[in-house]
């Protein structure tokens, strides 16, 4: 005898890159969401202190620009964590100048 076949269906995960990375001068964040929603973007000091926080509405696939310089970032390995649906993704960025 055989067993009843059910089908299984897994969500699409986000997900995010950082490039480069050791960063200069910018640093270019690509964001895969699952669907078109707003999108957490926060950079923590390696002592854990909020340095930039900044909500935005995000297209799947879409790269968003930063710059080290323009938002407060000095020399120093920084943590990045990109919130969607729900979600939490993170990455250490390393800012060198």
């Amino acid at each position: 005898t055989y067993s009843e076949i059910k089908s299984v269906t897994f969500e699409k995960s986000g997900s995010f890159s950082v490039y480069p990375n050791p960063a200069t001068t910018y640093s270019d964040i690509t964001i895969s969401t699952p669907e078109t929603g707003n999108n957490t973007i926060r950079i923590a000091d390696i002592t854990g202190r909020l340095i930039f926080e900044k909500t935005i509405i995000v297209n799947d696939g879409e790269t968003i620009k930063l710059t080290p310089l323009e938002i407060g970032l000095s020399q120093g390995i920084y943590s990045l964590t990109v919130t969607c649906a729900n979600t939490k993704y993170s990455k250490k960025l390393i800012i060198r100048k």
